[in-house]
């Protein structure tokens, strides 16, 4: 348990410092897309580098939720995997593309994590080489190609 708590912190603390780099890289990303407003090429180009940032920051949130130590949570399926797929998305780059498939609303249900997470990861690296994973959160799990990921540890 404690190695855990350690990973977690170690992974909180990267986090961390990543974002302040993100917000200063991003804040002289937004001052270069104002000045360059008359230069479409730079524009374009600075909107192209807030886009990976973005998506960079959600990817450390993901990694950092899948390092935290075990617990139960109810939390809402959707959310979970909507949390996840920066990581399914960069497991996946170039050898496959993701969808997810979840309905708007769904009740919270009580969800092992990270093991549901790192669960979902593995069957989706299992089908990878298929070239398309379809995600689809269900009732009792995720199917992931047609193979469920329940919520519960057992299945």
């Amino acid at each position: 348990m404690q190695l855990d708590e350690t990973r977690y912190g170690v992974a909180r603390a990267v986090k961390h410092a990543a974002n302040n780099m993100l917000t200063a890289a991003q804040g002289n990303l937004e001052l270069m897309q104002r000045a360059a407003a008359a230069d479409e090429r730079q524009q374009q180009r600075a909107e192209r580098a807030l886009r990976s940032m973005h998506a960079l920051r959600l990817l450390i949130e993901a990694q950092t939720l899948l390092l935290r130590p075990a617990a139960v949570d109810q939390a809402e399926p959707a959310q979970v995997m909507h949390a996840l797929m920066p990581v399914l998305e960069a497991v996946a780059k170039g050898r496959a593309t993701i969808a997810l498939e979840a309905p708007a609303a769904a009740p919270a249900v009580p969800i092992p994590r990270p093991d549901f997470e790192l669960r979902v990861l593995l069957a989706v690296q299992a089908v990878i080489e298929t070239g398309a994973v379809i995600c689809a959160v269900q009732a009792d799990g995720v199917a992931v190609n047609g193979a469920v990921v329940g919520f519960s540890p057992s299945s």
